[in-house]
């Protein structure tokens, strides 16, 4: 029996651990009621996108972290699998915000361009408006970014998230998703 058979055989199982490392490059994690996956590693296809989702939704957590990319550091087999690939600087694998050189120092992502142009916004039909999830937020240029983070309340990204930092201004203190998970139950 497979890892995807003994929790689809016994879904309530995934509360008993902790993190969980699947063939698909993909990873979840669980930390009481809150599931995070990362979405858009090598060899990820809108069908395998599709499949995790739906697996998700059916194990039925409180509220889900959905981020879209596989950070890349330097020195480890991911940055080692991307320099094999070629040409940094024409990888259609890997997505930043900063100019110049490609830089594994700075915040650099893996996000398979088997999923198309448009990732974050077929990560977020696939989720179908369901509140459990942070979705992604749609890529942005570095001029565009702050006004998407002032509209776009799904977004999980803890640093930039102005719901968050109004709530933790107010004096709400937990885990970045609880409160988040709180503010949208209110």
């Amino acid at each position: 029996m497979n890892l995807m058979e003994w929790f689809l055989w016994k879904p309530e199982r995934i509360f008993a651990v902790s993190c969980i490392f699947f063939p698909g490059y993909f990873i979840i994690c669980l930390f009481r009621r809150k599931l995070s996956f990362v979405l858009g590693g090598p060899g990820e296809t809108p069908e395998t996108v599709a499949e995790t989702i739906k697996f998700i939704k059916e194990i039925g957590p409180d509220c889900v972290g959905a981020p879209l990319g596989v950070r890349i550091y330097p020195g480890t087999k991911v940055a080692a699998m991307v320099c094999a690939e070629g040409d940094l600087e024409k990888n259609p694998n890997i997505r930043r915000k900063y100019e110049g050189a490609v830089d594994f120092f700075k915040p650099t992502f893996y996000i398979s361009s088997l999923l198309g142009n448009g990732p974050a916004r077929l990560v977020k039909d696939l989720i179908a408006g369901d509140k459990r999830f942070f979705e992604p937020m749609d890529e942005a240029t570095p001029e565009d970014l702050s006004a998407v983070r002032a509209v776009d309340k799904s977004d999980h990204n803890y640093n930039a998230n102005m719901e968050l930092v109004e709530a933790i201004g107010k004096g709400a203190r937990g885990a970045y998703w609880d409160i988040l998970r709180k503010l949208r139950s209110v």
